[in-house]
């Protein structure tokens, strides 16, 4: 009776008010269709080419190598032009408030001149009071126009060039570098988030079972048919499964995270990532996808990242570039003349040309043609010490790229090793996951014919599900580790080609 008034009150209530609230119901059911519609026709994929897409125009470190390969561009473009002539013009305006003049005093000519030698009366000395002759104007204009062409430089403009041209290849290395790093930190993500969304789904079903096998515990050791221990490790055993479902939220967020922060895509979501082909997870049965690395490619790999590796090849750019700069400074040395050229065509006066009258009636305009020779012949030891160091830097090129060869090999070997590893252990996580399957199936068999417990065999299937998401967490490894190797192989595999396929 207590139920049948428990299932009439509410009814009762119901048909009392149901006209009351329809319109209101009936509204929020249209606002809350068209806020859903509106989600729905507003939401975009995002697939891996339109990520890189975005990536591309976001990541501070890719925008910083396009800024970088661009300044050394600009860097071999004001190389180059040194070899080219120079062209300058200035312009000197003066006024002079004291002009310089010539003074000349009175009988200061002919002085002292005999009337003997002029008869009859001689000649009287000249002039007969003093005179004052201004030698320029007050106002003084030079207007110039000069070319400078270097003509022997001792090799200094040639090395300096072919450094600024290395520095330009490196630049361009470098970019391309940070847009491998793009592709496989995306890949990375978006592997990474296909592996965790299948543990998901695992742990979701393996959370059922586990509520389900506390329950059946609960009431066996209520009814005295369990032990306590026995109660005590069902409870442990749904306390790892909602760790490991905690463990799995927290790493999906940090991937999804990760990516927002590679695109810029603030709102990104998973229900809005395509996850293509090649990253999708293998559903935990020890599957491959993609190509597989052994200790047997181990020399075929290293013949690959010798010549394809880009770290090393900006290594030996920088070291061919510092020679560069080397030999160029060993030109400047002591001693070494540089031979250049110097035309300039010139007009000096005091009449304005072209606005003032009679400023070309005086021949002052002027072409000097001038060879000359240049040479440093102390500078306190400045010129020696900047050699040495630019020798000492060349040096220092040259350990660093040898150490990077060394470094990048090392790291091949060991990453070969961990592949094996990771290859035998998903193999052994494969047999588990069949054994244990085995051993639920044979449970679940002896429990539906009734000589066994369901609990025994929910324990069995909890089991079951660890073994495989444990075989999924080595897969995810391994493919991370894949992914990693082949960026510092220098493969990738681009959208258009992924377009293509």
């Amino acid at each position: 009776m207590i139920f049948n008034n428990m299932g009439f009150l509410p009814a009762y209530y119901f048909m009392k008010f149901r006209w009351k609230y329809l319109g209101i119901v009936l509204s929020l059911f249209l606002f809350t269709s068209y806020s859903v519609s509106g989600q729905e026709t507003s939401s975009r994929k995002w697939n891996r080419e339109s990520l890189i897409r975005s990536a591309r125009g976001f990541n501070s470190a890719y925008l910083a190598s396009q800024s970088r390969s661009r300044e050394r561009q600009a860097a071999l473009a004001g190389a180059r032009a040194a070899r080219l002539p120079t062209l300058r013009a200035g312009s000197d305006l003066s006024y002079l408030t004291n002009p310089p003049g010539l003074k000349v005093e009175a009988g200061s000519l002919f002085p002292g001149i005999p009337p003997a030698l002029f008869p009859p009366a001689g000649i009287p000395a000249l002039p007969g009071e003093d005179m004052t002759f201004t030698l320029s104007e007050k106002n003084h204009y030079k207007f110039s126009l000069s070319l400078e062409q270097p003509l022997f430089t001792w090799g200094r403009i040639h090395h300096s060039i072919e450094a600024a041209d290395l520095g330009y290849q490196a630049g361009i290395i470098d970019q391309g570098r940070e847009e491998r790093k793009l592709y496989t930190a995306v890949d990375t993500c978006l592997a990474t988030l296909a592996a965790l969304e299948e543990i998901r789904i695992i742990l979701a079903e393996q959370e059922l079972k586990a509520q389900r096998l506390i329950f059946l515990s609960e009431e066996s050791y209520a009814s005295g048919f369990i032990l306590t221990t026995d109660l005590l490790e069902a409870r442990l055993l749904a306390a790892e499964v909602n760790l490991a479902s905690y463990e799995s939220r927290e790493q999906s967020a940090k991937a999804l995270l990760a990516l927002r922060n590679l695109t810029g895509i603030d709102d990104l979501v998973f229900g809005d990532i395509e996850i293509p082909p090649h990253l999708m997870a293998v559903r935990g049965q020890g599957a491959h996808i993609g190509p597989v690395y052994t200790t047997d490619d181990r020399l075929d790999l290293l013949s690959t990242l010798r010549q394809e590796n880009d770290s090393l090849k900006l290594l030996e750019l920088q070291a061919r570039a510092r020679e560069r700069l080397l030999a160029a400074a060993r030109g400047q040395s002591l001693g070494k003349p540089e031979l250049g050229f110097v035309a300039e065509l010139s007009y000096s006066g005091s009449r304005f040309p072209f606005i003032q009258s009679d400023w070309n009636t005086e021949n002052q305009a002027n072409l000097t043609l001038t060879l000359g020779i240049r040479a440093l012949l102390f500078d306190g030891g400045a010129m020696r010490n900047s050699i040495l160091q630019k020798e000492e830097a060349a040096a220092q090129a040259r350990l660093e790229a040898e150490k990077g060869r060394r470094d990048l090999e090392e790291y091949l070997e060991n990453t070969l090793n961990e592949l094996e590893v990771s290859r035998r252990r998903q193999e052994y996580l494969s047999l588990k996951v069949e054994a244990e399957h085995a051993r639920m199936e044979q449970a679940k068999n002896t429990w539906q014919a009734g000589y066994g417990e369901e609990r025994i065999f929910l324990t069995h299937e909890l089991t079951w599900y660890t073994n495989r998401i444990e075989l999924f967490k080595e897969e995810l490894s391994a493919r991370v580790r894949t992914l990693q190797l082949e960026n510092v192989l220098g493969i990738d595999s681009s959208p258009e080609e992924e377009e293509e396929q």
